[in-house]
Parts: structure tokens; C-alpha cells; sequence
């Protein structure tokens, strides 16, 4: 049919469109906040694009239906702006038609949205997870930024480097002190370069051109030393592996754990795609509006609406994580609002004379 044609193809370019700058918002304030840990040595640079891959797949399961839903409410709001409605209507095109031509673009994104739900995500977040912890592991000098003092955990070993290449890898004006074996080595030189040995895996600070200061001034054993090239060997931190949230758990794990919040977890994984369905149901009646209200009229009434939809997703998930609520009636009491919702400002929007003499003739009383 060419109205469902026409329809579809304004829903995915809408739909498209909208995604990409949500994406976009994202990963700009991300790449930010990641630059910002780099500027103070929490990350390596080297991590940024992985972890902000990752985290924007996570982001994607929430983004997608709120995507949808936009993009059907903006979709027929034009549609509504450019009296466009009308004339389907006086066609005899109803909102019970437009429903069942988004019904039926609707399983292909409940689909997508639960493959990122119970699948993707919780990849997502443990790979994110153990990228996080090889940077716990990794060497001391890990993240180093130029212009501070990285200080060991265990307080033996100190490193100070003045300036960095625009690549970061090799160092200007480095300063090294390290207390082993009960002696006091300082170093420095003017510049260096770390050094990975692929046989042992070991990592070292080459220092080129520098001096080094043994024992302690003024005492019989203290020594000075000129070098062309000198090699400190940086030990990695012992950590154990960062206690794992529920989000990176796989859903097998969920499903089979009596736990109360693994099956909160679970409950809020399944009804993102549940959210989908409904979205897309109250996006018809809330795209109704006046030709002379502009298309944008609703958007914040709908924007509005899915504010405290996910928010009661949210609360409805903690209080079946704290026991608060059994988990029979979980998070399926939020949805089933929403349901009721949908069917009120559909039976408001065609009118309850006009449903009811429907149903009548249905049920042949009529």
C-alpha cells in the first residue's frame, strides 16, 4: 500500500536521523569525560576508543526506543502539521489503520532492542569491565601525564616527567626514585621512552643521557653515575578483578539465580523491548494535534511521558531488588499503566460513543 510506503519511509528517516544525534551527543560528552581522565592519569590514551565503543553500545539499548518513539511522534506530527491527516481520514484512513502500520514495524525494533538487551550490553559491560581492570594492572607509570608525580602504592617508586612528545611516547626532563633492597636510587635524565620486552612481558622506563645518585649525601657510599642509557624496571600492581555489577552479568546467569536483585536485573532487561511496544502505541494519540500547533506541538508532553515511564521502570526495579514488591508482579504492574494509558487516549482521541457503538456491532447488538 502506498500510504504504509510513505509512512514507513518517513518513520526510518526520522528514526535515523534522530538516533544519530542522540549517538553523537553521546559520544562527544563521553570522549570528553574519557579526555578528562587521561588529562589526570586515570586511563591510558591508548584505551579511549575501546572503552568509548563499548560504552556506546551500552548506551544504545536505551537510546533505540526513545529513538522510535521520537521518530513516530515527530513522523505523524508533520503529517497532522501539513493537513496531511486529514485527507487520509477523509480517504477513510482511521487511527486503528495507522496503529496496525506501526504495529507492524514494531517487532523489527523489539527485536534489535532485545538482542542489545539481553545480549550486547552485558558483553559491552564486561569487556568494559576487564579493560578496566588491565588498566588496574598495568604498570605505575600507567596514564602518566605530564607535569605530575606518579607515586607507587606501596610509596618505593616515584616518577616525575616534565614533557611529553605529541605521539606520548617519549618523555622530556625525567626524574626517577626508587627505594629497593634498603638503598635509594635517584635518577634523571633528559629524556626516556617506555620499553616492553616481548620475551618476559616485563615493562621498563628507558632513560637516555642522564645521572644517577646512589645512597644519601655527604656519607661514604654515596655515588654519582653518568649514563648514555639506563633501564628501571616497572613492577605491576597485584589486583584482584574488580567486583563485577549485575549489567555485565550474561542473562543465562539471571536467569538461573533465585536472587532477588539478579531478578530485577532480568525483569528490567526484558522490558526494554516491552518498552518499545508501548512507546510506539502512545506515540500515535500524543502526535494529535491542530495544524496551526506546529508539528513539535506534543513533543514535550511526550518527552514529559517518557520521563516518568522510565522512571517508574526504575523504581519498580528497586523495590523488587530490596523485596519491597514480589517479583510476580515485578516490573509488569509499570507496563500494564501504560497499556491503560494508551487505550485512554485512544478511546479520548476517537471518542467513547464511537468505540462503543464498535463494539456493539462486534458483538452483534447493533
Amino acid at each position: 500500500m502506498i500510504i504504509n510506503r510513505y509512512i514507513y519511509k518517513e518513520a526510518l528517516r526520522t528514526l535515523v536521523a534522530v538516533t544519530l544525534v542522540l549517538v553523537l551527543v553521546f559520544i562527544s560528552s563521553q570522549f570528553v569525560r574519557f579526555l578528562g581522565d587521561v588529562a589526570q592519569g586515570e586511563i591510558p590514551a591508548n584505551y579511549i576508543f575501546g572503552l568509548l565503543f563499548l560504552s556506546t553500545i551500552i548506551y544504545l539499548v536505551n537510546v533505540v526506543p526513545l529513538s522510535f518513539y521520537l521518530s513516530i511522534l515527530l513522523t505523524f506530527g508533520r503529517l497532522y502539521h501539513d493537513s496531511e491527516m486529514i485527507a487520509m481520514n477523509a480517504c477513510g484512513i482511521g487511527p486503528g489503520d495507522f496503529m496496525k502500520i506501526i504495529l507492524k514495524i514494531v517487532p523489527i525494533v523489539v527485536a534489535i532492542v532485545a538482542v542489545l538487551s539481553l545480549y550486547v550490553t552485558p558483553w559491552a559491560a564486561e569487556k568494559s569491565a576487564q579493560i578496566y581492570d588491565e588498566i588496574a594492572r598495568s604498570t605505575e607509570i600507567t596514564g602518566l601525564a605530564a607535569g605530575q608525580f606518579r607515586e607507587s602504592s606501596d610509596g618505593n617508586f616515584i616518577f616525575y616527567v616534565e614533557g611529553l612528545s605529541d605521539d606520548g611516547k617519549v618523555m622530556e626532563n625525567v626524574f626517577v626514585q626508587s627505594r629497593r633492597f634498603g638503598k635509594l636510587w635517584v635518577l634523571s635524565s633528559e629524556s626516556g621512552y617506555r620499553y616492553v620486552d616481548e620475551v618476559t612481558g616485563d615493562n621498563f622506563i628507558v632513560m637516555i643521557d642522564g645521572y644517577r645518585y646512589e645512597g644519601r649525601p655527604g656519607t661514604p657510599g654515596y655515588k654519582i653515575t653518568k649514563f648514555g642509557k639506563f633501564a628501571v624496571r616497572i613492577e605491576e600492581k597485584d589486583t584482584a578483578p574488580a567486583r563485577r555489577n549485575r549489567r555485565s552479568l550474561p542473562t543465562t546467569t539471571l536467569w538461573d539465580s533465585g536472587d532477588p536483585a539478579y531478578t530485577a536485573s532480568l525483569q528490567w532487561r526484558i522490558s526494554m523491548p516491552l518498552s518499545v511496544i508501548f512507546l510506539a502505541m502512545i506515540a500515535l494519540p500524543l502526535s494529535r494535534s491542530l495544524p496551526r500547533e506546529g508539528r513539535f506541538a506534543k513533543v514535550f508532553v511526550a518527552i514529559l511521558v517518557y520521563i516518568v515511564y522510565s522512571n517508574m521502570m526504575s523504581v519498580a526495579r528497586d523495590l523488587v531488588s530490596k523485596q519491597n514488591i514480589t517479583p510476580f508482579i515485578g516490573m509488569w504492574w509499570v507496563h500494564l499503566l501504560m497499556l491503560i494509558a494508551v487505550i485512554a487516549l485512544l478511546i479520548n482521541q476517537t471518542g467513547f460513543r464511537w468505540n462503543l457503538n464498535r463494539i456493539k456491532q462486534r458483538l452483534g447488538m447493533a
